[in-house]
């Protein structure tokens, strides 16, 4: 037997279509983690991006915040004190709610000349005795 026949005999071929559909299978899995660990690197990399662009912020307010104008604008708001020669005004919070004419403390008062009735006595004297009606 040659060697080109040895080669080209069926179980011979079966063995050598089986480690290239194995070698095909191996490139084809790393292809894929190849991919996924380049995705990986990609967000990684935004990521890396994104926080640095939040450390410079945050490194901005930081030297902003140790200046002495900062010191001076948080001692005002906060502490509500003024530097020498300024004064500082308090205006106290008003009620937006304007009053209504009548009413006192939150409750309308019933004028005082006339005697309380309740209301089933009222509507007994709107459909039967118009007379003893009492109307503002």
């Amino acid at each position: 037997m040659t060697v080109k026949q040895f080669f080209t005999s069926k179980p011979i071929l079966i063995v050598e279509f089986a480690i290239i559909l194995l070698f095909a299978f191996r490139v084809g899995q790393e292809v894929l983690k190849r991919r996924a660990i380049e995705g990986e690197i990609h967000s990684l990399e935004t990521e890396i991006g994104k926080l640095e662009t939040q450390k410079s912020e945050l490194g901005a307010l930081l030297s902003y915040i140790e200046t002495d104008s900062f010191v001076r604008n948080e001692a005002r708001d906060k502490l509500n004190l003024a530097e020498p020669g300024e004064h500082v005004v308090v205006i106290p919070d008003v009620d937006t709610e304007s009053p209504v004419p009548g009413e006192e403390h939150g409750a309308l008062q019933a004028p005082s000349d006339q005697p309380q009735t309740t209301n089933l006595k009222r509507w007994w004297q709107y459909f039967f005795d118009h007379d003893k009606l009492w109307i503002d």
